[in-house]
């Protein structure tokens, strides 16, 4: 009985110990980069990266695509009229993420009611 408190306080002092010395690793680390980043900010200013006005023909041609597949319908019978980047509205998940949450809790709900597979 004593002896297995001793082995499991020992143990527990050898986690905690490792943890507390990961955590300054850590720190250490974190010190060290933050003031490289500053030096290197300092040093040279780079350009904000320049957004095409137009995507490439590939990439709209690959958006036809797969927006056909998802409704089922012939690529050449579409007409896409602009492309433009998904943002979320609200500062939020993306509504196709909470889409796809919504539809596994749907099917959790359904396995733990006891529907889902019927043998």
């Amino acid at each position: 009985m004593v002896r297995g408190l001793e082995l499991t306080l020992a143990g527990m002092g050898v986690v905690l110990g490792g943890l507390a010395l990961l955590a300054l690793v850590v720190r250490g680390l974190a010190r060290l980069l933050a003031g490289r980043q500053v030096r290197e900010e300092a040093g040279a200013e780079t350009p904000a990266p320049r957004v095409e006005d137009n995507p490439a023909p590939a990439v709209v041609a690959a958006i036809a695509g797969a927006v056909a597949v998802a409704l089922g319908s012939d690529p050449g019978q579409l007409r896409l009229l602009s492309v433009q980047e998904a943002r979320p509205v609200g500062g939020g998940p993306a509504s196709w993420a909470l889409a796809g949450r919504m539809d596994q809790m749907r099917s959790r709900r359904g396995r733990d009611r006891g529907g889902g597979r019927k043998s």
